[in-house]
């Protein structure tokens, strides 16, 4: 049930709005100004005195809907000055910076006297870089001194030989851009169409209902156990192993976004049913950007499905990419050129991420 909520001696109302709106057992008071039942303004030159004006109006609506107060969930508060709320001018040096953040950071008691202190960007890089250093290190040290044994687990100074040999006869480099090619096709396709079939699934509860099932199976299955039909289908070529990638990567994106689609606030689908607005226009204006964190993070996990699906597929039916070469590098012990192989996939991944990493900015603005 959806009605208007018009307090006894309320004023005209300057916009075709009403004070408030009730929807189910949901009230919503929205724009409520410092005006008074001849839509004057009140206290001009005080704040506080129109906060307190504004307040008993909302007290008013809510009263006339049956409620109180005290049943306030939720509320927006906007303002023209932030120090009309009492907050202090910040410091020369943070000017231009959030109000709220700052205000909330003065808030905050400092526990003990310390702080917590963020590093830098460079400072951050160059542990990475020793961290990595230092693991290599030990690595070749336990390989030189005998405790490890090279034939079972390489060298890292015989897999950087190796990679400038295969750098330099151009294999890696082919390999490597093969498989990112049928990494990134099957991710494009597979994460548009199931995101899309996900948030579409929205407006069609009851086929949402009837897929359910055969959705939560195909979720639960391992996706490689599909590649043996997905080569028989599409051949040993290239699009089979697109094929993998992309059947893998949709179910992801599906569930997901199907799932961000259930989870977006309820009282914001009920408020734009009580504006009159179609279950069309509110899946455009209200779903779709709120599932959109969800979307993104089905991104970020197909990122590793989609490499997944492209290496099975050449190592079931390939002679080239970086999939062949570590299959075929483990079959000879060439340990040396499996680490080789991995390392250009995870760099393959690394960009992949980096790239998302990119489109996420670009929508954020």
């Amino acid at each position: 049930m959806t009605r208007a909520v018009i307090p006894a001696g309320s004023g005209t109302p300057l916009a075709p709005f009403s004070p408030g709106m009730q929807a189910d057992n949901v009230v919503y008071v929205s724009g409520t100004l410092p005006f008074d039942a001849q839509n004057n303004v009140v206290f001009p030159d005080d704040a506080e005195a129109q906060t307190r004006h504004v307040l008993e109006t909302i007290k008013g609506v809510l009263e006339a809907a049956g409620a109180t107060m005290a049943d306030v969930t939720f509320n927006h508060v906007f303002l023209t000055h932030w120090g009309d709320r009492g907050w202090r001018s910040p410091p020369s040096r943070t000017r231009g910076a959030d109000p709220m953040a700052l205000a909330r950071t003065e808030a905050l008691p400092q526990a003990g006297g310390w702080r917590v202190r963020v590093p830098s960007p460079s400072r951050v890089a160059l542990y990475q870089v020793l961290l990595l250093a230092g693991l290599l290190a030990a690595w070749e040290i336990a390989i030189r001194t005998g405790l490890l044994a090279v034939y079972l687990y390489g060298q890292p100074s015989g897999v950087f030989a190796k990679a400038w040999t295969l750098i330099l006869s151009g294999e890696l480099l082919r390999d490597s851009a093969l498989t990112a090619w049928e990494a990134i096709a099957g991710f494009a396709i597979g994460t548009v169409l199931g995101s899309a079939a996900g948030l579409v699934l929205w407006l069609f509860p009851t086929g949402a209902a009837v897929l359910r099932p055969y959705m939560i199976a195909l979720n639960g299955l391992p996706k490689i156990a599909l590649a043996p039909l997905i080569i028989v289908w599409f051949g040993i070529g290239l699009g089979s192993k697109i094929a993998i990638a992309a059947i893998i990567t949709f179910i992801v994106a599906l569930i997901t976004a199907q799932q961000g689609a259930k989870e977006v606030d309820e009282d914001l689908v009920k408020l734009m049913r009580s504006l009159g607005a179609g279950r069309v226009r509110t899946w455009r204006t209200v779903i779709v950007p709120g599932a959109m964190p969800w979307i993104v993070s089905a991104f970020r996990l197909n990122v590793g499905f989609a490499l997944i699906g492209a290496v099975v597929g050449e190592y079931i039916a390939s002679k080239e990419g970086l999939g062949y070469m570590i299959y075929y590098a483990g079959v000879l012990y060439d340990l040396n050129a499996v680490w080789v192989g991995i390392a250009a996939l995870m760099g393959v991944a690394l960009a992949m991420y980096g790239a998302i990493d990119w489109i996420e900015r670009r929508l954020r603005g």
